[in-house]
């Protein structure tokens, strides 16, 4: 059964107050950074909220000595479920990678999509207490996807080796 409008409405106003302080994204790279620990030696290239770009440039970064680039992407943040005016929902989000050496803008390594589902609750639980359960299952998810992430990446047997790798937004 669909959600009735002003539910919806209300699940979709939740979400959006719940990140409206927060940089999922950046939070994201430094937790992949901490998974990656010493496996890489990492520097976080993300400075804030940008569009993203289909082909970035990353040739400025080879002189500063970066020989790769993890590309991360938080690409789902979303309510699933049904039901009526108290719907219940699982918290889903997910993410992308991919690692590429800038010296010939080859992707040495990708993986197109990394989720995390949460346990599914009642909305009305979803929005107690100053959306608790929502705040503390966002950085549940995110160290879920983070995780993820580092052992796909370095599990793989792919490493920086001696270059310097780099995670941009």
């Amino acid at each position: 059964m669909p959600f009735p409008r002003s539910t919806a409405a209300e699940i979709q106003t939740t979400l959006n107050q719940a990140i409206a302080d927060r940089d999922l994204q950046a939070d994201l790279r430094q937790r992949v950074l901490q998974h990656a620990g010493s496996a890489a030696m990492g520097l976080d290239l993300g400075a804030g909220a940008t569009e993203p770009v289909a082909s970035p440039d990353y040739a400025a970064m080879a002189d500063r000595g970066v020989g790769t680039i993890l590309e991360l992407s938080l690409t789902q943040l979303t309510f699933t479920g049904e039901g009526g005016s108290d719907p219940t929902l699982a918290l889903v989000m997910s993410a992308r990678a991919r690692l590429i050496r800038i010296a010939d803008k080859r992707e040495l390594w990708n993986v197109a999509d990394v989720t995390y589902e949460s346990p599914a609750a009642a909305f009305s639980l979803w929005v107690m207490l100053d959306s608790g359960l929502l705040r503390g299952e966002i950085d549940n998810g995110s160290e879920a996807l983070a995780r993820q992430v580092g052992e796909a990446l370095f599990g793989a047997g792919l490493s920086a080796n001696s270059e310097e790798t780099s995670v941009p937004r």
